[in-house]
């Protein structure tokens, strides 16, 4: 919902993101109206369509993923992605951590010190067995 967003991180593809943002700059990226890295900057950029609590009820989007073993998947607040991109996020989630948890704090940390402007939200789980 909204623009929290489920990314996948597997070998040898790399990080994917596997919701889509219910927001209006992602609707302009999706016509082509701006570029995919005009969202950071639009002056839409925090507005969204879709929300938890905005209505009494919201269409959910459903879908699912096969998964394999290795698999990282990371749910976040767009306070975290506007303020790491795609590429250091990548890095983080492959750095060798004690735990998920671990990562998921780095991300945190990564995302306050590019600026922090958002709350910041991440869980990180890995696949170990399938």
């Amino acid at each position: 919902m909204g623009d929290s967003r489920l990314y996948l991180y597997r070998e040898p593809i790399g990080l994917v993101q596997i919701t889509n943002d219910h927001s209006v700059v992602a609707s302009l990226v999706a016509e082509g109206i701006i570029a995919p890295d005009d969202i950071y900057t639009h002056p839409k950029r925090n507005q969204i369509y879709r929300s938890v609590g905005s209505e009494a009820s919201v269409e959910v989007d459903a879908s699912a993923i096969p998964l394999a073993a290795g698999d990282i998947l990371l749910l976040c607040s767009d306070g975290l992605w506007e303020m790491v991109r795609n590429q250091q996020i990548a890095a983080i989630v492959t750095t060798p951590m004690l735990t998920p948890s671990d990562t998921a704090h780095t991300l945190i940390q990564a995302a306050l010190a590019g600026g922090g402007e958002d709350n910041v939200s991440a869980i990180v789980a890995q696949v170990s067995n399938v």
